[in-house]
């Protein structure tokens, strides 16, 4: 499963119908990025703040809505732990050789010149990855071509809690 940004290809097609226009984005503001963060602490208390943040969704991003509030997450790609290493390996291999391709899909000529996140920082500081680990097959990937292994606090260490 990919989890990637806005703007995505189902709501901008919604937007462009004529009866999309009844299509209402709702804006999700510090109050509920306060809650989720919240929510996450108490399920992973050594994890603190979650993989939430702050994100406006822009009017070149969608056709008919107005600068959004919401709340971005990281793009990840999820994949049981059962699935095919090799499969792992090439998804891996396409997001860190083709990022430049994916981000194009995504934004394309975007004049505020977004970017995903750094992905060896990312791998290295993303709380979900403590989580949900990484499958095996990219978490080797990840290590041959960028030395980046996540860095997770440990329940009862490191500053964690119980």
């Amino acid at each position: 499963m990919w989890s990637g940004g806005a703007p995505t290809p189902t709501i901008a097609d919604a937007l462009k119908d004529p009866e999309g226009a009844t299509l209402t984005l709702l804006p999700l503001g510090t109050d509920y990025l306060v809650r989720m963060q919240s929510e996450w602490d108490a399920k992973y208390p050594f994890l603190h703040g979650g993989d939430y943040r702050k994100w406006t969704l822009r009017r070149d991003d969608y056709t008919r809505i107005d600068a959004t509030d919401t709340i971005a997450s990281s793009n990840v790609v999820l994949a049981n732990a059962k699935a095919d290493g090799d499969l792992v390996t090439f998804v891996a291999g396409l997001l860190v050789d083709d990022r430049s391709e994916f981000e194009a899909a995504l934004w394309k000529n975007d004049p505020h010149n977004r970017h995903f996140l750094d992905l060896k920082t990312e791998i290295q500081d993303n709380k979900l990855y403590c989580a949900v680990q990484l499958h095996p097959s990219a978490a080797a990937y990840y290590w041959d071509h960028l030395h980046a292994m996540p860095t997770c606090p440990r329940p009862g260490r490191d500053g964690g809690g119980q």
